[in-house]
């Protein structure tokens, strides 16, 4: 498994850590990014007992990154206040299968699969309900066969439910 992003409290890293640490033993993460929480995540890991199956690479060039994307079995995006997100964008481009907070930007992103079976958003909620729901969600696409690497992103549907999403926002002011 993958997570791409800064390591601030806004991106919500230590969702996939607890997360990790309800899934099967034998799935690995790779933490991309590096940030303020950085140290903590690595003392989170260690107190929940699964620092052995965590990789912090810290910052890497965004090429980089999207060749990682690329060959992960799942991508997860955690952010907690997000309007979009450029790494989710690659990620729909490159990636084989993606976990998504489903809210704000990234949910309305994720909604614009073109492929739903290997988008899975998980719904934002109490810390251990989400913690639980990315963890089901984990172990579901390291169970699941293999897929091909179809963009998962339409385009033209994503950026019409962003314009609806801004409308709808400048609306209620």
């Amino acid at each position: 498994a993958l997570w791409v992003s800064p390591m601030e409290s806004r991106k919500g890293p230590h969702l996939v850590i607890q997360a990790l640490a309800r899934t099967s033993s034998d799935v690995t993460l790779k933490m991309v990014g590096d940030g303020p929480q950085r140290k903590s995540l690595e003392e989170l890991a260690v107190r929940l007992g699964i620092s052995d199956r965590i990789t912090f690479t810290g910052w890497v060039e965004r090429t980089d990154a999207v060749k990682l994307m690329r060959g992960a079995t799942t991508v997860i995006f955690t952010g907690l206040r997000e309007e979009g997100g450029l790494a989710l964008a690659e990620a729909m481009f490159t990636a084989r299968r993606l976990i998504v907070l489903d809210h704000g930007g990234a949910g309305s992103i994720a909604r614009s699969t073109t492929d739903q079976e290997r988008v899975i958003r998980v719904p934002p909620g109490a810390l251990d309900a989400v913690a639980s729901g990315f963890a089901a969600a984990i172990d579901h696409h390291f169970e699941a066969p293999p897929v091909d690497d179809r963009p998962l992103l339409d385009r033209r549907a994503a950026v019409a439910e962003l314009e609806d999403a801004v409308l709808t926002a400048l609306q209620q002011r």
